[in-house]
């Protein structure tokens, strides 16, 4: 399983948290559109190197964008892609919290892998 974690850059607040079987394209546009759903359309996406955000391979056109790049730019939504693992300190540091904290709540209270997305510390709940 995955935890794909998005974080608003101002004010360190997890905003959304989703875990996926695969951290894949779509799992990144499924978690991508609930987010805007409820907490509206972000200025930018700040994000790793995944393929899902960048291709690393150079596309048809040689721009480099995935799919879910050129989805974000027909919203009008900037990707900003790290270019060091040190610029994606945030995150980072807000998963090895999760793993920790998240993991022991969930065995707590019963939680399961296939229960976790319901599990209200995903959604901003205490």
């Amino acid at each position: 399983m995955h935890l794909l974690v998005y974080i608003d850059d101002a004010t360190s607040e997890l905003m959304h948290l989703e875990m996926v079987e695969t951290e894949s394209t779509f799992s990144y546009m499924r978690a991508t559109r609930a987010y805007i759903e409820r907490d509206g359309k972000p200025v930018a996406f700040y994000s790793d190197k995944h393929s899902a955000f960048l291709n690393n391979r150079a596309s048809a056109n040689g721009d480099g964008m995935s799919h879910l790049g050129r989805a974000l730019e027909k919203l009008n939504i900037e990707l900003i892609c790290a270019n060091s693992p040190q610029a994606k300190g945030r995150v980072a540091r807000a998963n090895v919290t999760l793993q920790d904290r998240l993991v022991k709540a969930m065995r707590l209270e019963g939680i399961f892998i296939e229960e976790a997305n319901a599990f209200p510390l995903l959604h901003g709940s205490p």
